[in-house]
């Protein structure tokens, strides 16, 4: 018998434990990364975070510093649990540990402007160009740039 969608996904949620990645994680990170198309030549596993369950690494999503900045990059949840809210839980406790405004690439902007991001009307000189993730000849209409603002700044 299989388990319904909405008990299935509060299981999973209150099973789920958000922290920095560990040295022990990086296999797992690199495995999603590819297996969802989201790795890069720029990637640096030691900015990442992970949402883990009772069966591991479920979800990642990097996170780097710069000076009046912070990228978030490469979110991803297993195929097998997109939908259940892991997502949206991993971004909202990965924002929460950033220093500044948090601005972001994506080809799916709906899923971050739910979690409060917006449109960047400018981009801060520390913030790396688009071309670090290898996509220069992607359709430039296809990739929005967005920020959530911290609420101190």
């Amino acid at each position: 018998m299989e388990i319904p969608h909405r008990d299935r996904s509060d299981a999973i949620r209150r099973s789920l434990c958000v922290r920095r990645a560990e040295p022990r994680d990086h296999c797992d990170i690199d495995a999603l990364v590819h297996a969802l198309g989201l790795s890069y030549p720029a990637m640096d596993l030691s900015c990442f975070w992970v949402a883990e369950d009772t069966d591991g690494v479920v979800a990642a999503a990097e996170l780097k510093h710069f000076r009046g900045c912070s990228l978030l990059s490469c979110v991803g949840v297993r195929q097998n649990l997109q939908g259940l809210g892991i997502g949206r839980i991993l971004v909202e406790e990965v924002v929460r540990h950033a220093p500044h405004d948090i601005y972001l690439y994506t080809l799916v902007p709906g899923f971050f402007r739910k979690a409060g991001f917006t449109d960047a009307e400018s981009l801060p000189p520390d913030l790396p160009p688009r071309s670090i993730y290898g996509c220069e000849n992607c359709d430039p209409r296809l990739c929005s740039c967005l920020v959530r603002l911290r609420h101190d700044s």
